[in-house]
């Protein structure tokens, strides 16, 4: 029998911000309804055909019908940017919101969450896709 999840979750790997986004995702009321996909730097390297594989596979193992949760987080070292929290965000964004674009292309029925977290705060920015770039 297929078992069902609520969502796909692709985030980094940094410890440092697991506890936070544990927290957010049993906010969203996603404890234990979630697939969880962890790499370093998260959609950093989302071109690679295997995280659109991953997100595939999720989908259709687990019938995810609800969303697809991309995490980023602020001095991500797989980034390598000595940068201010803004122009962090900005380039992270930039690769999430591509990533988002190739789910919402092949899984037109799921939501896109893009979340960027800071080392001081609980609860993570939200990204907008954009009125063209999913719901």
């Amino acid at each position: 029998m297929k078992k069902k999840c609520q969502a796909v979750v692709i985030s980094c790997m940094d410890y440092r911000f697991h506890a936070p986004l544990f927290d957010y995702l049993q906010q969203q009321g996603l404890r234990g309804q979630y697939d969880l996909v962890s790499l370093p730097g998260a959609c950093l390297n989302h071109s690679a055909k295997h995280l659109a594989d991953i997100v595939e596979m999720a989908v259709t193992l687990h019938r995810i019908e609800g969303s697809v949760y991309l995490c980023h987080h602020e001095d991500c070292g797989a980034y390598e940017l000595d940068a201010d929290l803004e122009e962090q965000m900005a380039r992270q964004s930039e690769d999430m919101k591509e990533f988002a674009r190739l789910v919402q292309d092949k899984f037109p029925h799921l939501t896109i969450q893009l979340c960027f977290f800071t080392l001081e705060d609980d609860e993570p920015i939200q990204i907008e896709l954009g009125e063209d770039e999913g719901n």
